[in-house]
């Protein structure tokens, strides 16, 4: 101890320097940031049940009680062009250098999705590559860290029992490998959503695992349509937007706004200027667009005095220049801010903020400062 106080006393500052990298080396064992494996303890330091991701999976077919006799299915297609799925460098720059490696893996391919009822009808639909990509990251949650061995008895008070024709009552999820060569099947028994728990197993082995994660929730929770994308429109940003164009015949209005330089030109109902940080923000909003759910039918409840035929005219780029159109019909309001809309045949209900403004572009959408020569925007007096 008085060696210690003499060599603090003699070289105060490479003593603290000292005292410092120890107390970060603790903190880095004890917090593991970068994932090391040799630092692992614990459940985290187990090993994973299924160690797969996107690139090795090719086809996923999931059978759960609650579609009652149907199955929905996951196809790998091509890769996600990279400036989709890497990490953006402005989100990179505001992160600390430490968040930025352990940042999780953002979505890499392009997913079909099929729907197959107890009849064997199919409906397909392009796949939300987010929602299969956390489907990935929850398959590294599940480690084999607590283990039980199987017996009949167990297996059905885990809810992994079979029925009487021999088949699996719960959960299964099925992941297609090495060209179809390789099936690795997941069977999922009973689930804890307060505890985050699961009793699964995996194909036919002996031991059924507890494991920190509820497969339930990667899946959707018996909701068939949960893979299905929710994007209304394609990837776009506001630069790729020249102009909008919608037509609302039930309020005899048409509102046209065109790209002009730095500003937003409007040139129906009033040729003048418009506002740019409120029509900016009602194309994002557009752009944004999520479908919240799927209407089989229009609802009695819609409001056909909102309805629209929008029209955004979009920069191409990359070999080909030029300029294209995307259409959707917004068949009506529901409610303060939902919306019916339809696109590809599809319906779809969204919810939006700022489209209210579209349909009094004089009130919301006009610039309130003076236009060159002195005049005011659209007369307005």
């Amino acid at each position: 101890m008085n060696a210690i106080l003499t060599l603090f006393r003699k070289r105060p500052v490479l003593s603290l320097a000292g005292v410092n990298a120890f107390l970060l080396l603790v903190l880095f064992i004890q917090h593991n940031p970068l994932n090391l494996q040799f630092l692992r303890s614990g459940y985290s330091g187990a090993d994973v049940l299924l160690n797969v991701d996107e690139e090795d999976v090719e086809r996923i077919e999931i059978s759960d009680p609650d579609y009652v006799g149907g199955r929905v299915i996951l196809e790998r297609g091509d890769e996600l062009p990279e400036n989709l799925w890497q990490q953006p460098e402005g989100n990179m720059a505001e992160e600390s250098w430490l968040d930025s490696i352990i940042t999780r893996v953002p979505a890499q391919y392009n997913w079909k999705l099929t729907i197959v009822d107890p009849n064997g009808e199919r409906q397909t639909y392009s796949a939300d590559h987010e929602r299969v990509r956390t489907l990935f990251d929850g398959l590294n949650r599940m480690r084999d860290y607590f283990a039980l061995d199987r017996t009949p008895e167990k297996d059905r008070d885990l809810g992994m029992g079979l029925d009487t024709r021999g088949n699996y009552t719960g959960l299964q999820i099925s992941f297609q490998l090495e060209g179809g060569r390789r099936v690795e099947n997941i069977f999922v028994g009973r689930s804890s959503t307060r505890g985050n728990q699961s009793y699964v197993r995996m194909n036919e082995e002996d031991e059924v695992f507890l494991v920190e994660a509820n497969p339930r929730s990667f899946v959707g929770s018996g909701e068939k349509e949960y893979f299905r994308s929710r994007n209304v429109l394609p990837t776009l940003n506001l630069d790729a937007i020249q102009g909008l164009k919608a037509v609302m015949p039930t309020r005899d209005l048409e509102v046209e706004i065109a790209r002009r330089a730095n500003e937003w030109q409007m040139i129906l109902p009033l040729p003048t200027i418009a506002q740019k940080e409120t029509f900016e923000a009602l194309l994002g909003d557009i752009l944004n667009w999520q479908a919240t759910g799927f209407p089989e039918s229009i609802p009695e409840d819609l409001d056909p005095d909102f309805a629209c035929e929008l029209d955004l005219q979009v920069q191409s780029t990359g070999q080909l220049t030029g300029q294209s159109n995307i259409h959707v019909s917004i068949l009506g309001r529901v409610g303060y801010s939902d919306y019916i809309i339809q696109r590809n045949d599809q319906l779809m209900r969204i919810n939006s903020i700022y489209l209210a403004d579209l349909y009094e572009p004089r009130e919301r959408l006009l610039d309130a400062g003076p236009m060159p020569g002195g005049g005011v925007p659209g007369g307005i007096q």
